[in-house]
Formats: structure tokens, sequence, C-alpha cells
């Protein structure tokens, strides 16, 4: 029995010691796994998967902003556009106006000259309408896509700040984790230890026990 104890008590304390081991090594991996240098982009990370995730995010933020100011761009190019048009239909509507007066006056009211004139005023004032209406609803299309180009790039530097602590989180999360496991296993060592000397002893204690037994009755003998 006290051998039997002996053998167990040594193959138990080489798996105690195994775990700590495994226990030490997986705390160390999870310490080193994350580095505030994969925030990064020039950074060194340890952690490919997260570098890729991080950079990811990193460039939806940058594609956003690039959109934005495509947006703000497209918006100034057609803002100019449309001045230039209600400019030039504004002119167009003055130029027919004079013409309409000058050309009834001129030949009176019932000419043909009077009625062409009014008509090409007619005309000029719809085109002017048409492009005051066209303004304004390139103005109205133009700030929307502002607005939603502006919305994008606050999403994605929202989701890039996500990332960014719960990817800090969940290392803060594996180290403590392993942490625990090393204590974990430290107890077990010691427990498992201090268990197996006291069968050892138990052991001993009992071939003590009959020995004395033996000896009392060799003695009566």
């Amino acid at each position: 029995a006290v051998k039997d104890a002996e053998a167990s008590a040594k193959l138990n304390k080489t798996g105690y010691e195994q775990a700590v081991s495994t226990a030490r090594q997986n705390l160390a991996e999870a310490k080193s796994s994350w580095s505030d240098s994969c925030l990064d982009p020039n950074g060194t990370c340890p952690d490919t998967d997260a570098w890729a995730q991080l950079r990811a995010a990193e460039a939806d933020v940058a594609n956003a902003k690039t959109a934005y100011e495509q947006a703000v761009q497209n918006a100034t190019q057609d803002e100019t556009t449309q001045d230039i048009s209600i400019k030039h239909a504004a002119t167009n509507l003055q130029t027919a106006q004079d013409n309409y007066g000058t050309a009834c006056s001129t030949y009176g009211s019932g000419s043909t000259q009077c009625t062409s004139a009014y008509n090409s005023y007619i005309s000029a004032q719809q085109a002017y309408e048409t492009a005051a209406n066209s303004q304004n609803a390139s103005k109205i299309s133009g700030q929307q896509s502002l607005v939603n180009a502006d919305a994008k790039v606050t999403a994605a530097n929202v989701s890039l700040k996500k990332l960014q602590a719960s990817l800090q989180k969940q290392n803060a999360q594996d180290v403590q984790t392993a942490q625990e496991a090393v204590e974990s296993a430290l107890l077990a060592q010691k427990k498992g230890l201090a268990s197996d000397e006291k069968s050892i002893q138990s052991a001993k204690d009992q071939v003590a026990s009959l020995q004395a037994s033996d000896a009392a009755v060799s003695t009566s003998a």
C-alpha cells in the first residue's frame, strides 16, 4: 500500500506540474496576444485576426470620409451649375420681357410682333421657373446627401471605437481567466500534494500498526 501510494503520488506530482506549466503558458500567451500597438495602423500587432479587424474598420472610416468629401464636392459643383442656370434663365427672362414691351409699343398690341414677343416672354418665364425649381430640388438633394454621408462617417467611427474597446476588453478577460487558471492549478497542486502525502503517511501508519501488533504477538508468544 505504501509503495502504491508513493507511486501514485509521483505520477500525480508530474500531472500537477504539467497542469501548472500549461496554465502559466496560457497566461503568457494571453498577455502577449494583444498590444496597444494594434491600435496603430503602423504598429505591430501580435494578433493577426485583431489586426485585420481593426484595419478593416479603419478603412471603413477612411472610405466614409472620402465619400463625405465627394458629397461636399458634388454639392458645390451642383450649386455652381444651378446658379449659372438660374442667372442665365433670369437674363433671358429680362431680355424677353424687354423685347415684349418694345414690340408691343412699337407695332401695337395686336401685331404679330407683339404676339410673338409675348410668347417668347412666357417661354422664358417658364424656363426661369423650371430653373428655380431645379435649383431648390438640387439644394435639398445635396443637403440630404451631406447628411447621409456625415451619418456614415459617424457610424464608421463609432464602430471602430467599439471594436477597439471590445478587443481590449476581451484580451483583459482572457488574461484574467488565464490568471485564475494558474491560481487554480497551483491550489490543486498544493491540495493534491498534501492529499498524496497524507495517503502515504496513512499507509505507513498502517504498516507501523501491523508491525507493532506483530511484535506484541511475538513477545506474548
